[in-house]
C-alpha cells in the first residue's frame, strides 16, 4: 500500500513479490516495476518491508532517479547461479540523485556454480556502476549508506565506467611545431608548442549526446613517450573554418565541455619538440562515468574480488565503512583505484577500518588528488603507484602494513606500528612529516636525488623490536640517491640480526641531515650503525652505539655543530682498506669516559677536526681520544686545528707516535689541551703550531724546535695622511732579539719597513694618504727562528683631501651560521665610485670582503664563524681611491646547529614586459642573498641542470623565461616566470602609410593590468596601474581614470625638434560619461609645447582630445595652453546645437597635422578635416601623456611630416577595419 506524503512502502501482492527469499523472477520484476511506478507517481523515497528477497541474476534491482530505496532491514539475496558476472543492484540508466540505504545485500559465494562456465568467476558485484550499459553510466550524486554488503563472487560495489573511445582518431605523426592563436585560431610561431592537424568533428554522436569529450591514453593510461607535458589548449571552428572560441590549460584526462555553434576543434600540446613517430598514443574519448558518489557507513566483508573498486570516477567519496575478509580472486583487497588509470580524480577515502583482506587494503594503480585520511588499516598492503598525482596521506593508523609509496605523495601524521614504509624507485616528490614510526620500517629506494623530504618523524624502537620483527630488517635503509632528513627522532637499536640503518658503499655523496637526534640506539649485537656520506648539521648522538662510514674513495663527510655522549665502546670506527674522500667535523662537541672517540684503520682521504671539545671528565683507565690502527692506516692529510682536549687523567688527545705514522702528514694547531697528552712523532711531516698545553704555548717544527710566540696587544698610535704609529705587547718567549714591522695593502704582499726594531712600537712613514694599510709584526729569537700566526692590524691614513660621503642607514639583513647580509642608503656624493664592506671580530683588524659598484645597496659577508660578534664597515671610495668616513654596525651570526632555512626570493628586471620589433631587451636576475640561479628560457621549469645565470640575458624575440635560485644552505625559491613579448603589431601591421612613420603602437592587444615597458616601440613607460581593473591597460587597450598614464616626461629620441612639421593620429574610445577627456598630450613638466622663438619663457603643451559642448553634443578638439594665455582652443567643432560627432564608447580616429611652414593646425575626424586654425607660433614635442582621463587608446602613431588627406583617409580606414 502508498504511504501518504513522498514516500511509498512497496506492495508485495499487487506486484507479485515474496519476501520470503524465493520466486526470484517475479521477485525481482515485481521490484523493478514498483520503483518505476513510484518514479512516476512522484515519489521520493521507497520502502521495502521486512523480508528477504531474492534477486534474478539475470534481472538486477535498477534504482531510479531522485528517490531513495529504503530496504528498511531487508536482504537482497542473489540467487545461486554459475555466471561469470552478475549485479543484485545495478546502475546503467544514468541515474541521478539515487540512493540505497538501510540493508543487506548478499551474493553467492558460497553456494555459487563455479564449474560450469571456467572462468574466474570475479564480475560478481553486490551493487555496481555498468561498464557495458543498456543506456549510460554518466551517474550522478549516488548515495549508498548504511549497508551491509557480503558474499559476492567479485566486489562488494563496483565503479564501472565506459571507455567510449571514438574510432578514427590518430594522432600520432600528426603534430608540428607551432601553436594557434587562443584569440582568432590562426597559426603562430611559438618554439614551445606543438600543433595537431587533427581536427575533431564536434558532430560525432557521442559528443552531441553529452556534450564533451577527452584526450586520454592508452588502455594503461599512457600518452606515449613523446608526449611529456600534462596541458594541452583546444581551439573550436566553425564549419567555414572561421574562428569560434578557445580554452586553454586542459589536462589530459579531463573533460572538454563543448560550446554549442562550432564544428570541429584542434589541439595544441604545451610542449617544445615534436613526438617521433610511435610515440604518441592519445586516444579520443567520451567517457560515461560516475561523478559525486558517496558511500558511506557500510560493512563489506567476505567477498572474493574488492570490497570497493573504482575504475573511472570522479568526486567519490568513502566514509566510515569497515571492508575486511576480502579473499578469493585477485588482487583480493578492500579498496582498489585501477582502471581508467589517470581518469580517477578527487577520491576520498576517510575514516574507513580496513583489516584482514588477503591482499591489499587500498591500491592506487593511477590517478589524481587521492586522499587517504583518519582511516584505520590493519595489515596487507598499501600501495600508491608510480602514477598517482598529489596523493594525501594523513593522520592514519596503520598496524602491520606493508605499503608501496611510489607515486607524488604528501605521507604526514600517520602512525605506524610493525609496518614497512618502501619508497619505491622512480622519481616522483614524496615528503613525510610529523609521522611515529613505531617498531617500523622505512626503505628509501627512489633514484632522483632530494626527490625524498623527512621532518620531523620520530622512528622508535622499543623492547619488542629486536626479538618480535626482524621481517622488518633496518629500520632505515639509504638509497643510493641522496635525500634530506630534518628534525627527526631515531630511538632504539636495530632489530635481531640486522643493523639500525643499511648503507651500501655506492651510496652518493650529498645527504642532508639536519637537527637529527639518535638516543639509544646501541644494537643490542654491537652491529655497528652506518651512516651515509653528506652533511650533518646540528646532529645529536646520545649513546648511538658504534657508528661507521661507507667505503667509497669519493665519499664526502662533514659534521657540523654536533654533539656525542657514548660510554664504553669505540664511538666512530673504520675498518682495514675502508677508503673515504673527506671526513671533517666541525663545532662539535664529544664528551666520553676512555673509549676513543675516533678509531681510523683506514681513511684513504683527508681528515680534518676544527674547533670540536673532546671532554672525557670521570675517566677511570688511560685511553685516546683520537687513535689509529697504523699498521693499516693511510690518510693524505690529518689536520687538527682549533680543538680543546679536555680529561680527568692523561687520556692520550691523539695517538700519532707509531713510526708508521711518519708516512702520513698531521698538522695540529691551535688548539688546547688540558691534562691529557699529545702522543705525534717528531718529524719533517709532522707541524704543531700555537698550541697550549696544560696553560703553556707549545710550538714545535720537524726538528724539534720550538718557535718565538707572537705579539700581543698589537695596538695604533697616532696616524696622520702619510704616516702610522703601532706598539705592541712582547713576545712572552725567551731569548727574543727584535721584531720586524712590515705593511701590506692587499693582505697578501708585505714590505719590510724595519727588520730590526728592539722596542715594543714603530712609526710607518711615507705612506699614501686615504689608503687602508695592513701593519704585521713578527718577533724574531737570537737564532734567526721567527715566531708565526702573527698579529696584524688594519689602519687607514688620513685624507689628504676631502674623500666622498658616507653610506646612510645601515642595517643588518639575513643572518646566518656563516654569513651576515647588510643593506645601506648608497653615497650621494657626485665623486662616489665603489663602495667597500669590511668585517672585524676585534674592532681593530677589518678583512674586505668586497668592493661592489656605487649603486649597489647591500651585499653578504660569508666565510665567517657560527654564534660569533663581528662588526661590519662599510666605506664610500672616488676613482682616486679617497675613503669616506666609515660607517659600521654590529652583528652576530646564527649559533652553531641553527640552519639557515629562509629562501632566497629572485626577481627578474625588468619584469614581464612587452618590446619593440627593433630592440633587444637584457633581463637581470637578481636574489636577495647569495644564490645560485639557475635559469630557462624557452618555458620549461628549470632544474639543477639548467643554465647558471651569470650575466644579463639577452632577449630579442617572444620568451617565457622561468628561473629559481638556491642558497649555500640549498633552500630553492619559487619557481618564477617572466613573459616578454616581442610587439608584433608594430610598422606595417597597423597601416600600409610608412613614409614618415617614426613610431607606432598597438594597444589593442594590450589587456590585463601588468607594467609594459614600450621603450623602443614608443619611447614611453606604462606606469601605475591597479589590479582592481579600475585602471590601465583592459579591455583590449590603454585605459585610466585620470592620473596619468604612458608618460614620459622627456622625450629625446622621439624624432621631432623645433619648427618640425608632423602628424598625430590617434585611435580611442569614451568610455564614461562626463565626455572631457584627453586622449593625447604633450607633457614636459606640464609644459610640453614650445611657443614662440626665441621665447622661451612662454611654454605650455598642446592635447588632443574631446569637449562636451552639451549633455549630448560631444566633438574633438586641439587646445593649446600656455603659460602667458592660458588654454586657447585652436581647432574645435563647437557649435552648440550641432548633433553629437563621437559617442560613449564607440571608437574614432583623430588626426592632427601641424605645418611649420604656414603654422596651420588641422584637426580630423575617422580621415575627415573637422576645423583648422592658424598658430603664429611653432608647436614642439618635449613629452607626453597618454589617456590621462576616461578614455581608452587603441593605438597611436606619429609622422614627421603632413600626411595627405589621402594618406589620413587610409590610415583611418585601417585603423577602423
Amino acid at each position: 500500500m502508498a504511504d501518504g506524503g513522498d514516500s511509498y512502502k512497496i506492495e508485495l501482492d499487487r506486484w507479485s513479490i515474496k519476501n520470503n527469499g524465493t520466486e526470484a523472477i517475479k521477485t525481482s520484476k515485481g521490484i523493478n516495476d514498483a520503483l518505476k511506478y513510484a518514479a512516476d507517481q512522484g515519489y521520493v523515497e521507497v520502502i521495502l518491508p521486512l523480508g528477504t528477497y531474492l534477486i534474478d541474476e539475470n534481472n538486477p534491482i535498477e534504482p531510479q532517479s531522485y528517490m531513495t530505496l529504503n530496504l528498511n532491514g531487508s536482504t537482497l539475496k542473489i540467487q545461486t547461479n554459475g555466471l561469470v558476472g552478475y549485479a543484485v543492484i545495478l546502475f546503467q540508466r544514468n541515474q541521478q540523485y539515487s540512493r540505497i540505504t538501510n540493508g543487506i545485500i548478499q551474493g553467492d559465494k558460497d553456494t555459487h556454480d563455479y564449474m560450469t562456465i571456467r572462468s574466474t568467476h570475479e564480475g560478481g558485484h553486490g551493487i555496481y556502476v555498468d561498464n557495458t550499459p543498456l543506456i549510460g553510466s554518466n551517474i550522478r550524486f549516488l548515495t549508498l549508506d548504511n549497508l551491509e554488503i557480503f558474499n559476492c563472487t567479485g566486489d562488494g560495489i563496483g565503479l564501472g565506467s565506459l571507455y567510449g573511445q571514438i574510432a578514427g582518431y590518430s594522432f600520432d605523426s600528426k603534430f608540428e611545431n607551432g601553436g594557434i592563436s587562443l584569440t582568432d585560431g590562426s597559426l603562430v610561431a611559438n618554439g614551445n608548442r606543438i600543433r595537431s592537424s587533427v581536427k575533431i568533428d564536434l558532430s560525432d554522436s557521442h559528443i552531441v549526446k553529452w556534450g564533451y569529450f577527452g584526450l586520454y591514453g592508452d588502455s594503461y593510461g599512457g600518452l606515449g613517450a613523446g608526449i611529456t607535458s600534462s596541458l594541452y589548449d583546444v581551439i573550436f571552428y566553425n564549419k567555414d573554418n572561421t574562428f569560434y572560441s578557445a580554452k586553454s590549460n586542459v589536462q589530459f584526462h579531463d573533460e572538454v565541455q563543448v560550446p554549442k555553434g562550432p564544428s570541429y576543434a584542434k589541439i595544441v600540446v604545451h610542449q617544445s619538440v615534436v613526438p617521433a613517430a610511435g610515440q604518441t598514443t592519445i586516444t579520443l574519448k567520451v567517457v560515461e562515468f560516475a561523478k559525486n558518489v558517496y558511500i558511506e557507513k557500510c560493512h563489506i566483508h567476505d567477498c572474493r574480488r574488492l570490497g570497493i573498486s573504482v575504475s573511472g570516477a570522479k568526486q567519490v567519496y568513502i566514509r566510515g565503512n569497515e571492508i575486511h575478509h576480502i579473499k578469493g580472486t585477485a588482487p583480493q583487497g578492500a579498496i582498489d583505484i585501477e582502471d581508467m588509470y589517470g581518469f580517477n580524480q578527487y577520491i576520498y577515502i576517510e575514516n574507513n577500518h580496513l583489516h584482514d583482506n588477503e591482499f591489499y587494503n587500498i591500491v592506487a594503480v593511477a590517478g589524481k588528488h587521492i586522499s587517504i585520511t583518519n582511516n584505520a588499516i590493519n595489515g596487507g598492503t598499501l600501495a600508491i603507484n608510480v602514477n598517482v598525482d598529489k596523493a594525501v596521506i594523513d593522520g592514519n593508523d596503520l598496524r602491520d602494513v606493508g605499503a608501496q609509496l611510489a607515486g607524488e605523495i604528501i605521507f604526514s601524521n600517520n602512525h605506524l606500528y610493525a609496518t614497512k614504509i618502501v619508497l619505491s624507485a622512480g622519481d616522483r616528490e614524496i615528503l613525510i612529516n610529523g609521522c611515529l614510526f613505531h617498531n617500523s620500517a622505512l626503505n628509501i629506494n627512489r633514484d632522483k636525488a632530494y626527490s625524498v623530504n623527512i621532518n620531523n618523524c620520530k622512528f622508535s624502537n622499543d623492547k619488542d623490536f629486536f626479538s618480535s620483527f626482524a621481517g622488518l630488517g633496518a629500520t632505515i635503509s639509504f638509497s643510493i640517491e641522496p635525500q634530506i632528513f630534518s628534525d627527526c627522532v631515531i630511538e632504539g637499536g636495530g632489530v635481531q640480526g640486522s643493523s639500525l640503518t643499511w648503507v651500501a658503499n655506492e651510496t652518493k655523496n650529498g645527504w642532508i641531515l639536519n637537527n637529527m637526534t639518535l638516543t639509544s640506539t646501541k644494537h643490542d649485537q654491537n652491529i655497528i650503525t652506518g651512516l651515509p656520506p653528506g652533511s650533518y648539521l646540528g646532529c645529536r648522538f646520545i649513546n648511538p652505539g658504534p657508528l661507521s662510514i661507507v667505503n667509497n674513495p669519493q665519499a664526502e663527510y662533514e659534521f657540523n655543530g654536533c654533539s656525542f655522549d657514548w660510554d664504553t665502546y669505540t664511538l666512530f670506527s673504520t675498518a682495514i682498506n675502508k677508503k673515504t674522500a673527506i671526513f671533517q667535523v666541525s663545532n662539535s662537541l664529544f664528551s666520553g669516559k676512555q673509549n676513543p672517540a675516533f678509531y681510523f684503520a683506514d681513511i684513504g682521504g683527508e681528515i680534518i677536526f676544527t674547533q670540536n671539545i673532546f671532554n672525557y671528565p670521570v675517566s677511570t683507565s688511560i685511553g685516546v681520544m683520537i687513535d689509529f690502527g697504523w699498521q693499516t692506516f693511510s690518510s693524505e692529510c690529518i689536520t687538527l686545528d682549533g680543538n680543546k682536549f679536555k680529561s680527568n687523567i692523561a687520556l692520550k688527545a691523539i695517538n700519532a707516535s707509531d713510526p708508521r705514522s711518519s708516512l702520513t702528514q698531521i698538522i695540529f694547531k691551535n688548539n688546547v689541551v688540558k691534562t691529557a697528552v699529545v702522543n705525534i712523532l717528531v718529524n719533517p711531516k709532522h707541524l704543531q703550531l700555537n698550541n697550549i698545553i696544560d696553560g703553556i704555548l707549545d710550538s714545535k717544527v720537524s726538528n724539534g724546535i720550538t718557535l718565538p710566540a707572537a705579539v700581543t696587544n698589537l695596538a695604533v698610535g697616532k696616524t696622520t695622511s702619510g704616516t702610522i704609529q703601532v706598539t705592541w705587547t712582547a713576545s712572552i718567549s725567551p731569548d727574543i732579539a727584535k721584531y720586524e714591522v712590515a705593511y701590506s695593502t692587499d693582505g697578501t704582499n708585505f714590505t719590510i719597513v724595519n727588520d730590526a726594531v728592539v722596542g715594543t712600537s714603530c712609526t710607518l712613514t711615507g705612506l699614501t694618504a686615504s689608503t687602508l694599510y695592513i701593519i704585521r709584526i713578527t718577533a724574531i729569537d737570537s737564532s734567526n727562528n721567527r715566531s708565526l700566526n702573527n698579529s696584524t692590524i688594519q689602519i687607514l691614513t688620513e685624507n689628504a683631501l676631502s674623500g666622498p660621503n658616507p653610506v646612510t642607514s645601515l642595517t643588518t639583513g639575513t643572518l646566518t651560521p656563516t654569513s651576515i647580509n647588510v643593506l645601506w642608503t648608497p653615497s650621494t656624493s657626485p665623486a662616489a665610485s665603489n663602495t667597500e664592506i669590511a668585517y672585524s671580530s676585534d674592532t681593530i683588524n677589518y678583512a674586505v670582503a668586497g668592493i661592489v659598484d656605487k649603486g649597489v645597496n647591500s651585499f653578504t659577508v660569508t666565510g665567517l664563524t657560527a654564534g660569533k660578534a663581528y662588526m661590519i664597515r662599510v666605506m664610500t671610495l672616488d676613482a682616486s681611491r679617497n675613503r669616506s668616513i666609515a660607517t659600521t654596525i654590529s652583528a652576530t651570526t646564527a649559533a652553531n646547529g641553527v640552519p639557515d632555512t629562509t629562501a632566497p626570493v629572485v626577481k627578474s628586471y625588468p619584469d614581464s614586459v612587452t618590446f619593440a620589433s627593433n630592440q633587444t631587451l637584457l633581463a637581470n636576475l637578481i636574489a636577495n642573498k647569495e644564490a645560485t640561479i639557475y635559469y630557462t628560457t624557452n618555458g620549461v621549469t628549470p632544474t639543477a641542470a639548467s643554465s647558471i645565470y651569470s650575466s644579463p640575458i639577452p632577449i630579442s624575440t617572444t620568451t617565457t623565461l622561468k628561473y629559481y635560485a638556491v642558497d649555500a644552505s640549498l633552500n630553492a625559491s619559487n619557481v618564477m616566470t617572466s613573459t616578454y613579448s616581442k610587439q608584433t603589431f608594430a610598422i606595417p601591421n597597423i597601416t600600409t602609410v610608412t613614409n614618415g612613420l617614426l613610431h607606432s603602437y598597438d594597444f589593442s592587444q594590450d589587456t590585463g593590468t601588468a607594467q609594459t615597458d614600450l621603450t623602443g616601440a614608443m619611447p614611453l613607460a606604462l606606469n601605475g596601474y591597479k589590479t582592481d581593473g579600475t585602471e590601465g591597460r583592459q579591455g583590449a587597450g590603454l585605459k585610466s581614470t585620470g592620473t596619468g598614464y604612458a608618460n614620459n616626461s622627456d622625450i629625446a629620441n622621439l624624432g621631432l625638434s623645433a619648427g618640425n612639421s608632423f602628424t598625430v593620429v590617434l585611435m580611442g574610445a569614451i568610455n564614461m560619461g562626463t565626455f572631457s577627456n584627453n586622449f593625447f598630450s604633450s607633457n614636459k613638466n606640464n609644459t610640453a609645447i614650445e611657443i614662440g622663438i626665441p621665447l622661451t619663457s612662454i611654454l605650455g603643451r598642446f592635447q588632443i582630445g574631446t569637449y562636451n559642448v552639451g549633455a549630448l553634443h560631444v566633438h574633438p578638439q586641439v587646445v593649446v595652453a600656455d603659460t602667458t594665455n592660458g588654454n586657447t582652443a585652436i581647432a574645435r567643432d563647437d557649435a552648440a546645437t550641432a548633433a553629437s560627432s563621437i559617442s560613449n564608447g564607440k571608437g574614432y580616429v583623430i588626426q592632427l597635422t601641424y605645418d611649420a611652414s604656414t603654422k596651420l593646425v588641422s584637426l580630423y575626424l575617422n580621415g575627415t578635416l573637422n576645423k583648422s586654425k592658424v598658430v603664429n607660433n611653432h608647436l614642439k614635442f618635449e613629452g607626453l601623456t597618454i589617456s590621462n582621463s576616461n578614455t581608452t587608446v587603441y593605438a597611436l602613431l606619429v609622422y614627421n611630416k603632413i600626411l595627405t588627406s589621402t594618406e589620413l583617409i587610409q590610415v583611418s580606414n585601417e585603423l577602423l577595419t
